[in-house]
């Protein structure tokens, strides 16, 4: 059995995107605590459905983050400003920071091809290949 290029890419993908996701919920719940811990808003207006014959008032749910990021501004936020005002001695030691111009580099990405790539890549046919064994042997 040959891997398709295809399959081992999203492969990859699918593990990058899922690890991604545990990662980011679990540093939320680490640092800021559970999201269920954080209130919901609903529209002022309910709707009724009908469910099972039944109908019922329901809130319909319209943001989830809105006590979270309010009630998280030092988690999410640096707490430094950025200085605008400088002494005259100041100005004088760096002419510089007088200017209102700026500048700045744009740097174009890095092209290299990781040392682990092949590592990786391996891992991953192995696995797509461990998962099509067992297939194949509960198939059986």
């Amino acid at each position: 059995m040959r891997m398709k290029q295809e399959d081992i890419l999203l492969s990859i993908i699918g593990n990058y995107t899922a690890q991604s996701m545990i990662s980011i919920i679990e540093v939320e719940k680490v640092f800021s605590g559970d999201p269920a811990f954080y209130k919901w808003t609903y529209s002022k207006k309910k709707e009724q459905r009908e469910i099972n014959g039944q109908i019922y008032e329901l809130s319909i749910l319209t943001d989830k983050d809105t006590d979270k990021i309010k009630r998280l501004g030092a988690l999410l936020s640096p707490g430094s400003e950025l200085r605008t005002d400088f002494s005259e001695r100041e100005y004088q030691m760096f002419p510089w920071l007088r200017g209102t111009k700026y500048t700045n580099a744009t740097i174009a990405d890095v092209k290299a091809r990781s040392i682990y790539a092949d590592e990786i890549k391996g891992i991953f046919e192995r696995q797509i290949l461990a998962d099509k064994l067992r297939k194949a042997g509960a198939d059986t």
